[in-house]
């Protein structure tokens, strides 16, 4: 009997060590791009009452930071990312944009996924940029996006990362 309960306990103990969630789960992704020759376009749309945004041909440079937050395997419906994204003139070799200069790079937040699916227009907080090379731009961004429905709270999104064309 021993030896029954020996074996059935170095068997369960197998199992729960080789059952390591991580090994099912993609982790966290972030990329930034930038591309030359686009813009931004606003339209207001009218089913949801607030403003969406495409990236369309242009004259501008875009700039996307992308953050796919860890997606596992074994769970229905956990796909979910965050984007910002922003336009500079192409003649910009530095740029720093506060609060309501924000208007002018058109920068707006996006939250998407499963069951999700929310765009913010950024007014608080600060994105700025130095060009490093023909296609590097180095870009720190402090920024803090409105609440999209009531019961929603402010988010402070913070990076500095390397862009890259």
């Amino acid at each position: 009997m021993k030896n029954v309960i020996l074996v059935l306990l170095s068997v369960f103990g197998t199992i729960s060590c080789n059952s390591d969630e991580s090994t099912n789960c993609n982790p966290d992704i972030i990329t930034t791009s930038w591309s030359k020759n686009r813009i931004i376009s606003v339209e207001y749309n009218d089913a949801w009452q607030q403003d969406w945004y495409r990236i369309a041909e242009g004259e501008n440079d875009v700039f996307e930071y992308t953050f796919t937050h860890a997606e596992c395997l074994d769970v229905n419906d956990d796909e979910r990312s965050e984007e910002l994204i922003f336009e500079i003139s192409e003649e910009a070799n530095n740029f720093e944009y506060s609060g309501e200069e924000m208007a002018h790079a058109k920068c707006f937040y996006r939250e998407f996924g499963a069951w999700i699916n929310r765009q913010y227009t950024i007014n608080d907080g600060t994105i700025k940029g130095e060009k490093l090379s023909e296609n590097k731009w180095k870009i720190s961004v402090s920024i803090i996006t409105p609440p999209l429905i009531y019961d929603n709270e402010a988010k402070l999104v913070e990076f500095v990362k390397i862009f890259e064309n």
